[in-house]
């Protein structure tokens, strides 16, 4: 029994490790959940010879809790009501009923089919057993190693459906169905509104080199000459003629469109709609060629996009976040907010392949679309 105690802890110390060096953790306020659930159980009592189970399925409640460590492992704490397993003997009848509690490491790949997302787990639990009537009955094990599998679906961003089958030892199954809850410590459809944007460092700000003046050279110009006279006959009368003006110039506006995009996952900050060091420079040398140009914006179109992972619904909001933080920052260096339109389309236009990391990092961008008007004269 002391072997399945160590195992079910070397489980748990793994999930531990792969929580210290995930890239991604969520914050502690939003890791945490509780659920409950109902289902049905199947118990097969020992201890007894002259006495046999008459009726196996039971009626069972649990509760838990449990920590998100990464984002597709976490360690669960449980109790469960099993239920009661009826007894009968040629003269008497009784039943015992089940408790458990115990922890194991959950582990939901980041896979989702339909919007459903599976689970599999691995604990030790600690039964006891309490048998009323005049039949007495055995636990084969006080401590047992149980495996189980599952699958979520989300609700919502805080609540998710969970269904489970759980096998505990060769005379305990259970099969429940319930719902789990987890904080959500900021308002993420608000979160545009929410955005922090940090001024760049002095040290970061791209300082264009200033003209130098460089005076003309003195060009000598000879004097003119004295003009001469020159005697000519008397001119010939001119005859006039109607004159026929020439056409008139048209000038006709032509619009262009210059695209620009921050994308390959170092612009921003992983997971946050704040930006790098790098992503600051680089639109620090957008809004200066903007500004130095004679060119006249008449408008800027800056939309966000991000990859497949997380929640549709956090994917879009955070796509608009971004936007909204480049929109800011080039605000604050003196472009016009009121020429500036936002969008966010979440993971729906990929780039490339979300499979691979190099494809992810492609589609999480920041495209600028910006509109300028040049006068062609014909």
């Amino acid at each position: 029994m002391m072997k399945l105690i160590k195992l079910t802890l070397m489980v748990s110390l793994a999930s531990l490790s792969l929580g210290s060096h995930a890239d991604e953790a969520q914050n502690w306020q939003e890791s945490w959940y509780i659920g409950g659930a109902v289902g049905q159980s199947t118990l097969v009592p020992d201890g007894g010879d002259d006495w046999r189970v008459t009726d196996k399925k039971s009626i069972s409640k649990k509760l838990y809790t449990g920590l998100n460590i990464t984002k597709d492992a976490g360690l669960e704490a449980f109790w469960a009501d099993l239920g009661d397993a009826g007894l009968k003997s040629n003269t008497q009848s009784g039943s015992v009923n089940y408790k458990a509690m115990g922890i194991a490491g959950v582990y939901k790949p980041m896979v989702k089919f339909a919007g459903v997302r599976p689970l599999a787990k691995i604990g030790a639990a600690k039964f006891t057993t309490k048998d009323k009537g005049d039949l007495t009955s055995k636990q084969l094990h006080d401590v047992s190693l149980f495996l189980g599998v599952g699958a979520e679906y989300a609700l919502s961003d805080n609540i998710n459906l969970r269904a489970e089958y759980e096998r505990f030892d060769k005379d305990i199954e259970h099969y429940n169905l319930g719902l789990n809850w987890r904080p959500m410590h900021r308002n993420r459809s608000r979160i545009v509104e929410n955005v922090v944007i940090q001024k760049p460092a002095p040290s970061a700000v791209y300082v264009p080199p200033k003209p130098v003046y460089v005076p003309p050279k003195p060009v000598y110009v000879p004097p003119k000459p004295a003009p001469v006279r020159v005697y000519k006959p008397a001119p010939k009368p001119v005859v006039i003629r109607k004159y026929k003006p020439a056409p008139p110039v048209i000038k006709k506006p032509k619009i262009q469109l210059i695209h620009s995009s921050l994308s390959g996952g170092s612009n921003f900050n992983t997971g946050s709609a704040q930006l790098t060091t790098r992503g600051q420079n680089r639109l620090n040398k957008l809004a200066y060629d903007i500004q130095a140009s004679s060119m006249k914006v008449k408008g800027l179109q800056i939309t966000g996009h991000t990859d497949d992972v997380g929640h549709d619904r956090s994917n879009l909001a955070l796509s608009l976040a971004r936007a909204n933080s480049v929109a800011a920052y080039l605000q604050n260096l003196g472009i016009n907010r009121h020429i500036m339109r936002l969008d966010g389309k979440g993971e729906s236009r990929p780039l490339a392949s979300n499979k691979t990391e190099q494809g992810r990092a492609k589609n999480r961008r920041v495209e600028i679309v910006i509109k300028v008007v040049r006068t062609i004269v014909k």
